[in-house]
């Protein structure tokens, strides 16, 4: 379905939710499950059988089936990133490697309205983004009751070193991993240490954190794209689309 919704529009990734900061609307990555969802046609293909998030309903006090959500988008792809920061979308053309850049991640606690655009992609109850929880609390706490589901607690984060926030789960939905569907299109079954997190890095080779030219300085930064499988920290995928 998301693959179907970038060829109908410019190879441009869903991104309907506006986030208001310091007086700026970022383009958070939220509500885009409802921009996909007229080509899945199913709600319940965004409920993982593991998910125990229940349906409810009239969350945004409009009578509203609100569903459950299992997948988070990566915030990355949103406009947030270095090079789209206030404008909506990033589009699959600019990202160095999609075969590495995670699109989405698994998360639990979520519930929206999964068939209204304006209701999902405008509300405080949204389709959840986010960059892997790293910068405090992290960008999943912009959806209520969100957590990610890919961690074991502080030691088994995503990233190395392992990032976390008060809203990371204590156990994995799957064993000790999670399933990520990178933005090529494809799955992959990885543990939380195998994917670095965080904001976008300024250059494709610099790992995560890295400080200095050409590298981006201070915390929070996931490794570039073409860190991937290089000693000792061997990430299999991040969160940077650069």
């Amino acid at each position: 379905g998301m693959m179907q919704y970038l060829q109908d529009n410019d190879e441009t990734f869903p991104c309907n939710n506006r986030y208001n900061f310091g007086g700026n609307n970022y383009w958070e990555g939220h509500g885009w499950g409802s921009a996909i969802y007229p080509y899945v046609k199913s709600t319940e293909v965004y409920h993982c059988p593991d998910d125990p998030t229940p349906q409810t309903k009239n969350l945004n006090g409009q009578n509203e089936i609100d569903y459950p959500i299992s997948y988070a988008m990566n915030s990355g792809l949103d406009g947030h990133g270095f090079s789209f920061n206030n404008n909506p979308g990033a589009r699959l053309s600019t990202l160095t490697a999609p075969v590495y850049t995670v699109l989405l991640m698994e998360a639990q606690g979520a519930q929206c309205d999964l068939v209204n655009i304006n209701d999902d992609g405008f509300s405080a109850n949204p389709t959840p983004a986010g960059n892997g929880g790293d910068g405090g609390a992290g960008w999943i706490d912009l959806t209520p009751n969100a957590k990610y589901a890919v961690s074991q607690g502080a030691n088994k984060a995503m990233g190395i070193p392992a990032r976390f926030t008060n809203r990371v789960l204590t156990q994995c939905r799957h064993t000790n991993g999670a399933n990520f569907t990178l933005a090529d299109g494809h799955s992959k079954y990885l543990l939380p240490e195998q994917v670095s997190s965080g904001d976008w890095n300024t250059s494709t080779d610099c790992d995560q954190d890295m400080g200095g030219t050409p590298c981006v300085a201070g915390a929070h930064v996931a490794a570039g794209t073409g860190f991937m499988g290089q000693a000792p920290k061997n990430f299999r995928a991040t969160f940077s689309p650069r």
